[in-house]
């Protein structure tokens, strides 16, 4: 069952795009803010937090494939699903790949490659991404 789901005061600017209407869902929390050009590959489960701000042209990413043999390099399609938890700030440019969770209270700064679960209340930067400070939980 396909279907996006949203919260209270939720900001979506334009141009935003979410691919695979009918094979999974998108839920999105209370307080929102998505900005221009934010990618939904939702071809799994998407779920995005309270009180986040996703930034400009970031890209969620829920499949991949597996290594195929040397007549066809892209194997067997693989879908995950993503999940950021509350509180997060997903900068400008940045790439979450399938399977990740991003643990509450997360700065994840521009241009970051999401290749892994980030803990909670850390800024991740860099490619792939890597915690490279502790935050406060206040």
């Amino acid at each position: 069952m396909s279907a996006l789901t949203m919260g209270k005061n939720i900001t979506v600017y334009s141009h935003c795009f979410f691919t695979h209407p009918n094979l999974s869902t998108v839920k999105i929390g209370n307080n929102v803010l998505i900005n221009h050009y934010a990618f939904f590959d939702n071809g799994a489960a998407i779920e995005i937090g309270d009180r986040c701000n996703i930034a400009m042209s970031v890209q969620f990413i829920t499949a991949t494939h597996s290594l195929g043999s040397s007549e066809k390099r892209a194997g067997k399609l693989n879908r995950k699903p993503i999940r950021i938890e509350s509180g997060c700030w997903i900068c400008a440019g940045v790439r979450v790949l399938p399977g990740v969770t991003i643990g509450s209270g997360c700065w994840i700064l521009s241009g970051a490659e999401v290749t892994k679960d980030c803990e909670s209340n850390g800024v991740y930067a860099g490619i792939p991404a890597k915690r490279i400070k502790d935050l406060s939980e206040s």
